[in-house]
């Protein structure tokens, strides 16, 4: 019987998690794109930016950690 590599069980797991954290940034950046965009269409038809408190619901992605 093969002896387990505690090592490589913590590298396999340590990259699960970073590809989802990644993944979690990245759809955060969508979001964020996404609401922007419409409240410029929505509230100022000119094109002009306007100046929006972006606050998100939840933990922040660099607070992120994974449950035991």
């Amino acid at each position: 019987m093969a002896a387990v590599d505690p090592v490589r069980v913590y590298r396999r797991i340590e990259k699960a998690v970073s590809e989802r954290i990644k993944w979690l940034r990245k759809i955060h950046g969508q979001f964020v794109v996404a609401t922007e965009r419409t409240l410029k269409r929505e509230f100022n038809n000119d094109g002009s930016l306007i100046p929006v408190r972006v606050r998100t619901v939840g933990p922040r992605l660099d607070e992120f950690r994974p449950h035991d």
